[in-house]
């Protein structure tokens, strides 16, 4: 457990944000790179056998 401060808070969740969008370009890239087909939301939603995600408003 450890007391910060909210700026503190806020910076390192913006930094962590920050390397999760880099994670995701390099595998986009990579991905991209294969030239393997992307599978449809849906079929990943009947494999797995969940609910498909509900987009929000305003986005």
């Amino acid at each position: 457990m450890a007391i910060v401060s909210i700026e503190d808070l806020e910076l390192l969740e913006a930094i962590e944000d920050h390397l999760d969008l880099e994670e995701f370009r390099a595998a986009k890239r990579e991905f991209e790179g294969s030239g393997e087909p992307g599978i449809p939301l849906e079929q990943v939603v009947r494999i797995l056998g969940v609910k498909p995600p509900t987009l929000r408003s305003g986005r």
